[in-house]
């Protein structure tokens, strides 16, 4: 594969794994690239204003270390449906302590429609990280640990038959996988929730045929709170989607995890 073929990868993951959503339905899919309110319906239910948050700390090769991203909205209940307002002024306050105890500080700067980015984030496998984010009277605390970097056991095994095969080594810190597999044009991407305890064992076979002799294989590894967030319920999986039933954060809503990465070429 070519220096420009592996930066269009790199291009292509930014903008898909930037943001990292998963499409439940062709009305979930409306929901992101249109904008409709596909929020739960809160006419019946109770609600407590607060600040909805989505923040993902990710470790691995390079294309992937540029991607922290930090969400902050305000959930308010106008006439009975919840809304939001997205805040630019929310201070937010992260805490890095690695594996020898060392700590770093940092503070993501709004950068537009209330994202928040810190490009100097550095993070490694087995890093403790605690958030706080802070607007008005509202303060949302949460913490995570970076999962280890996906450990293959043997080799990626292509065939016609069975597609991509391949074993990930048992890892406590992993509580999801989530694997993409690139060639040229064509992707395909499929999550398994792993027994902590054993080898997690894959079986891919993608929906398309081969139309380069490369593939690219990403392996990501979710640590439990962006597990929880994105497996607890059917809604769509995007940043801010407010589920307070399945939040992981103190004080407010939404998550704050981490993912580790890998990327494997595999000639046929």
């Amino acid at each position: 594969m070519t220096l420009n073929e592996m930066k269009k990868i790199k291009i292509y993951l930014f903008l898909l794994l930037g943001v990292t959503f998963m499409f439940a339905s062709c009305t979930k899919i409306a929901e992101y690239y249109i904008g409709l309110n596909m929020q739960p319906d809160m006419e019946n239910s109770p609600f407590t204003p607060g600040l909805n948050v989505f923040g993902v700390l990710k470790t691995g090769p390079d294309y992937d270390t540029v991607n922290h991203y930090f969400e902050v909205q305000e959930m308010v209940d106008i006439m009975n449906w919840t809304d939001s307002f997205r805040i630019q002024n929310a201070s937010i306050y992260l805490t890095r302590t690695t594996l020898e105890n060392e700590q770093f500080n940092y503070n993501p700067i709004h950068q537009h429609d209330g994202i928040y980015i810190d490009k100097q984030i550095e993070s490694l496998p087995g890093d403790r990280w605690t958030f706080i984010c802070e607007y008005d009277t509202f303060s949302v605390h949460s913490s995570c640990i970076v999962p280890n970097t996906p450990e293959l056991i043997g080799d990626i095994i292509y065939s016609a038959e069975n597609g991509y095969s391949f074993t990930l080594k048992a890892d406590e810190t992993a509580f999801m996988y989530l694997v993409y597999i690139i060639n040229n044009e064509n992707f395909h991407f499929e999550q398994l929730v792993p027994d902590v305890n054993e080898n997690t064992k894959f079986s891919v076979l993608p929906e398309w045929d081969l139309t380069d002799n490369t593939s690219v294989v990403y392996i990501f590894a979710y640590d439990k709170n962006l597990r929880e967030y994105i497996t607890t319920s059917n809604t769509l999986y995007k940043p801010n989607a407010y589920r307070p039933k399945y939040s992981t954060v103190d004080g407010g809503y939404g998550t704050f995890g981490a993912m580790s990465s890998s990327v494997e070429i595999v000639n046929h």
